[in-house]
């Protein structure tokens, strides 16, 4: 735990390795959690509309980050501005890129690993 999913469309001047890789350090870098816990993983978006753009016309990132609840709110502002400031610099040309915390109930999460 935590989760970091990206969404991201195919055209990104970055490849999918550097993307997860840029992405996952963030995570690490932010202290929050252990390295071992963290999971990040990435999805071509190749269906979607942007604005009043074309079909398939564009580029984002769209980041979620799913974690279980007990943060503050100070906590996951830095670590959403720190992803969305990160991939910034390192991808300037992107015209959209957004990053958003969803809370998991830790009384109803489940795990199980072997």
């Amino acid at each position: 735990m935590p989760h970091c999913i990206i969404e991201h469309t195919p055209n990104l001047p970055m490849d999918t390795a550097q993307l997860l890789q840029t992405a996952h350090q963030v995570m690490i870098n932010s202290g929050l959690f252990g390295t071992a816990d963290i999971k990040t993983r990435a999805f071509v978006v190749n269906d979607y509309v942007l604005g009043a753009s074309s079909v398939g016309k564009g580029e984002f990132i769209h980041i979620i980050i799913r974690l279980l609840d007990g943060r503050t709110m100070e906590q996951k502002q830095a670590l959403t501005s720190n992803m969305a400031k990160t991939l910034r610099t390192r991808l300037p040309n992107v015209p959209s890129i957004t990053v958003d915390i969803i809370d998991m109930v830790r009384e109803s999460y489940a795990k199980d690993v072997v």
